[in-house]
């Protein structure tokens, strides 16, 4: 008897444990939408960009309940009518081709960014950079109890951190890059921040280590990866940039204002906590010998030598020698990334590696040379003073 009892006990408390989690299952509020609508923005995805919004319970697993829809033109607009939802909570994924704004071109593969929101008082819902970073960090906030609201509102904060932004904005799936405010002009600059000069492949990798490091702390522990955002932001054309979006919006015949953008990313390459890794490399040995532009030697021999230089993505470089004795060598070998301009070499492509041979002529008697100096005024990143000067004495052949 006593036996039967406590089975019977044990099996009355599962029940209230199965009805109370059924329970807290229907909290939620069924609502129904006309129209849901939204853009998807890195820049503007383009025209066949796949949209699917999929139903949350309040625990953020999706119920089953899912609608597709397309872009169909490449302002990144979509639109969704007669949604019934028997909750409001909801996850939109965008996958597809993006509008590069720090390019000016089409991506050369797709990109998926996602978003969580809640539907019940909105029914604008928008994907983007800041969407993306802050999903898994509410989900993680929201299994230790935290509620959706103060989960997404602790999580964008986080997000914002990183990038040296303490700023209050409204929430990421209202915003847009394509009107003006601050939260507008936030929402840009990270999105250009993360995408710098990186192909689809290297922004998608580069999103989901930071999504994973910030899931459980809310912070950006591996400071390689902030180095990476330092790395690319310095030498963003903000100028080109908006002249890119300006161009892209006119020519689909859509009027729109670009958000004051810049300052936050100049503020975070001026304050930011993390460390440039990208600078260009002078090699000790070029193509052609010993690199004229490798450390800090004060004298040099009659001879043949290499300028080189190794550019990561997005460094320029610009070179000017003054020196009577000095003659640029085009055969057999022309120019490498570089083109030459009376005594100025220009760097033509970054991620690539220039090199041009010289030559260091003996002082013949029947020259008038002036001096026996090397002047190298080295230019990095579209400087308008030289990084770096380097002076060099030629060693008379005896």
């Amino acid at each position: 008897m006593k036996k039967t009892f406590t089975l019977l006990l044990i099996a009355g408390f599962v029940c209230l444990l199965t009805s109370c989690e059924k329970q807290e299952e229907m909290t939620v509020t069924p609502i129904f939408k006309e129209k849901i609508s939204g853009y998807a923005q890195k820049g503007p995805f383009i025209s066949g960009t796949s949209i699917t919004i999929a139903e949350l319970n309040n625990r953020m697993g999706q119920t089953g309940k899912m609608f597709d829809t397309q872009i169909t033109n490449n302002e990144g607009c979509f639109e969704l009518n007669n949604v019934e939802l028997s909750s409001p909570y909801v996850e939109l994924k965008a996958t597809g081709f993006y509008f590069n704004e720090v390019s000016g071109k089409t991506s050369n593969a797709q990109l998926t960014l996602n978003a969580i929101a809640d539907l019940q008082d909105a029914a604008t819902l928008n994907v983007n950079i800041l969407s993306h970073l802050e999903k898994p960090r509410i989900t993680y906030l929201m299994s230790l109890g935290n509620d959706f609201a103060s989960a997404k509102t602790q999580a964008q904060k986080e997000v914002l951190a990183i990038f040296g932004i303490t700023k209050e904005i409204p929430q990421a799936e209202t915003l847009d890059i394509t009107k003006t405010g601050d939260g507008n002009a936030i929402l840009l600059a990270v999105s250009l921040m993360a995408q710098g000069f990186r192909t689809e492949a290297e922004l998608s990798e580069l999103l989901a280590n930071i999504c994973t490091d910030i899931r459980e702390d809310g912070k950006l522990d591996n400071t390689t990866l902030g180095s990476k955002l330092l790395n690319d932001a310095r030498l963003l054309n903000l100028a080109q940039v908006r002249a890119n979006l300006e161009a892209r919006y006119q020519a689909l015949g859509v009027t729109v204002t670009i958000p004051e953008f810049e300052s936050y990313i100049t503020d975070f390459v001026a304050n930011s906590p993390y460390t440039i890794t990208n600078n260009i490399i002078y090699p000790e040995m070029g193509r052609y010998g010993t690199n004229a532009l490798f450390g800090d030697a004060a004298t040099i021999k009659v001879g043949t030598y290499s300028l080189a230089a190794d550019l990561p993505k997005g460094t320029s470089l610009k070179i000017v020698v003054t020196s009577e004795r000095v003659a640029f060598s085009f055969f057999p070998d022309a120019p490498i990334n570089f083109t030459l301009s009376g005594s100025t070499l220009t760097s033509v492509e970054s991620g690539q590696q220039c090199d041009i041979k010289i030559e260091v002529r003996p002082a013949y008697s029947f020259f008038d040379y002036q001096n026996k100096n090397i002047t190298i005024e080295i230019y990095e990143n579209g400087a308008t003073t030289p990084t770096r000067t380097k002076i060099i004495e030629i060693e008379e052949v005896s």
